[in-house]
C-alpha cells in the first residue's frame, strides 16, 4: 500500500509497466487513423 501513489502518476515507470491501455493520445490518434509519435521523440526545429 504504501506505492499505490506512483500507478497514478504518467511518468512513473511502475505506471507504464502495469498499464493496460495505450496512452489517450496513442488511442485517439489510431482512431483518426494518424501514426502515434509520443512527445519524447519530437525533435525540435
Amino acid at each position: 500500500m504504501a506505492f499505490s501513489h506512483m500507478y497514478f502518476e504518467d511518468t512513473s515507470l511502475m505506471s507504464s509497466l502495469f498499464a493496460t491501455h495505450p496512452p489517450l493520445k496513442k488511442r485517439i490518434e489510431a482512431i483518426e487513423g494518424r501514426e502515434y509519435i509520443p512527445d519524447e521523440w519530437n525533435i525540435p526545429k
